[in-house]
């Protein structure tokens, strides 16, 4: 077992010790990350960026430069450089890996959170309707029928449609979804509304607690049911910046692997 993978499990294990037993108190999640001081973020970072991942290779080098490590000066250069890269794709995957990373352009929706969160985004209509591609997408698509009777899941379905679309869903909480989803018929509108609340619905409660879209697909990728995704939101929610932590220490140990 890799000593990242060790750091990882200790701070999981702590956030969720906090979840049962200490929701106030969160230092000792705190001390899980002390000993990434001297991990090789711009490695870690350069690898992640070759694989594409450019939204986690900035949030690696943030972390170097917030916490003034050594290498830190470095580090915010060559965020700097991928930032600048990144605001060139002005695609939906581009802007969605900029989400809550760096200010875009005035009317484009996707300028800095400031304080928000990813949930603020699609809650604030920025998010297109997508066009089905599969059988998941066209399922969708007939849910958001729901939306005239219960408007807050629009940017909830919006959310997930775009989550997909992205590959963020596990197999696992996909099959849930469709099975679910699959039972909703939108005139009898109790019932659907309570399936999209129990289903649907977690996932926006886990964008409100995430300061960026790297933070949001990076949690959602480690769900493999809507109850992971609730524990989670509710992990994430016990104090500020909880799910930046956690999204970090998840995209070092998939980089140092």
């Amino acid at each position: 077992m890799s000593i990242l993978r060790m750091i990882l499990i200790l701070v999981l294990g702590t956030l969720l010790f906090v979840v049962l037993q200490l929701p106030d108190d969160l230092h000792q999640a705190d001390a899980g990350f002390a000993g990434l001081a001297d991990a090789d973020f711009r490695r870690m970072a350069s690898t992640e960026w070759k694989a594409g991942r450019k939204a986690a290779a900035v949030t690696l080098l943030g972390y170097a430069v917030e916490n003034r490590l050594p290498d830190a000066a470095a580090c915010a250069g060559v965020r700097e450089g991928y930032l600048a890269v990144m605001e060139i794709d002005q695609s939906l995957t581009g802007n969605l890996a900029l989400l809550g990373l760096q200010q875009g352009g005035a009317d484009s929706g996707f300028e800095s959170l400031a304080g928000e969160t990813v949930a603020e985004w699609f809650v604030g209509g920025h998010a297109p309707p997508l066009s089905a591609d599969d059988e998941f997408g066209a399922q969708l698509t007939a849910v958001r029928e729901l939306s005239s009777l219960f408007p807050p899941a629009d940017p909830a379905l919006r959310l997930l449609a775009i989550a997909h679309a992205e590959g963020l869903l596990r197999a696992e909480l996909r099959q849930q979804l469709r099975r679910a989803l699959g039972g909703v018929a939108v005139e009898e509108s109790a019932a659907a509304v309570v399936t999209v609340q129990e289903t649907v619905m977690p996932l926006l409660q886990l964008a409100r607690q995430c300061r960026s879209w790297a933070e949001f697909g990076t949690l959602l990728r480690y769900a493999g049911s809507v109850d992971q995704v609730k524990l989670l939101a509710r992990m994430a929610s016990l104090a500020p910046l909880n799910s930046g932590k956690l999204a970090r220490g998840l995209m070092v140990v998939e980089a140092g692997e």
